[in-house]
């Protein structure tokens, strides 16, 4: 049962987290810069840190995942 319940909750995180970061993409993304090129740059450069930071913390969690389902079992399976 704990194994069920600590899977529930890397599901419940990794959900969270894209939900964070779809939010976080929006937010750096929309909007209108006009003919400023800066504010141009600065969008694409903050989009693409928002996708990597997204994307390596996505794999952290699913490292974790793995190592935890490696190691941690139930005592009734």
């Amino acid at each position: 049962m704990k194994r069920r319940v600590g899977c529930a909750v890397f599901l419940l995180l990794g959900f969270l987290w894209l939900g964070f970061v779809a939010f976080d993409l929006l937010v750096h993304t929309f909007g209108d810069c006009g003919e400023d090129q800066m504010c141009v740059r600065l969008r694409q450069a903050n989009g693409g840190l928002v996708f990597w930071r997204g994307f390596a913390v996505g794999l952290l969690l699913c490292i974790a995942y793995a190592i935890y389902r490696r190691f941690f079992e139930d005592e009734d399976v």
